[in-house]
């Protein structure tokens, strides 16, 4: 069953980990932006691969919708999809039909991150319909202490806008425009961005104290 957006905040919500559960600081890279947008997240590792997914769309700044997955030899793993409209017996159904490998609801990240072969620690998740491609990789695993996890750790410059539809070559456009007065489209993409909420857009602004889950 899909987790409705209204219970997505539970799902990943910040919370002291079990005894025995170890910590990941996974490094999480918004692939070919530029500035580069890139953020550290320590997760526990008995996250499973959709609550990580949800995590990494949000601390890069992504309100988190349609995300799926590509582990490193380039298996698709399904994520999440809020346009699937299989009633619930459809969807247990559906899931029943794939193997268990295949669904990232049913994959623990330790069993990704604490991989033997460095290679393979890592993994490709797709944000929605526009090419947004985010590489996941293991930075350290560590020891918890009493704070609430996940969390972001560090990171660099600010999420392309949400609506930038056209990936990061369309943002690469806007990036090109918002800094030339003289663009022809220095105007018109300025106001679109403040018609979308992003008055003073700065695409190398960034705060950890910004993201929350």
């Amino acid at each position: 069953m899909w987790i409705h957006e209204s219970e997505a905040h539970k799902y990943i919500a910040p919370r002291r980990v079990q005894k025995g559960v170890l910590l990941f600081d996974l490094k999480v890279t918004l692939i070919d932006t530029e500035p580069e947008v890139w953020r550290t997240v320590s997760v526990p590792s008995n996250f499973t691969l959709e609550q990580l997914g949800r995590v990494a769309a949000r601390a890069i700044g992504w309100i988190p919708r349609y995300f799926h997955f590509f582990d490193h030899d380039g298996t698709f793993i399904e994520g999440y999809d809020p346009y699937n409209f299989m009633e619930e017996d459809e969807q247990k159904e559906h899931e029943q039909k794939k193997a268990k490998k295949d669904i990232a609801r049913n994959i623990i990240i330790s069993s990704i991150f604490c991989n033997t072969d460095p290679a393979k620690r890592t993994i490709t998740m797709d944000y929605g319909s526009d090419g947004w491609l985010h590489e996941i990789t293991f930075v350290d695993m560590k020891q918890p202490d009493k704070k609430f996890y996940p969390k972001c750790i560090d990171g660099k410059n600010a999420c392309p806008p949400e609506d930038c539809s056209g990936g990061p070559d369309a943002y690469r456009d806007i990036l090109a425009a918002l800094s030339d007065r003289k663009h022809a489209e220095h105007k018109e993409t300025k106001e679109w961005l403040e018609n979308s909420g992003y008055k003073r857009f700065n695409p190398k602004k960034f705060s950890v104290a910004s993201v929350s889950f």
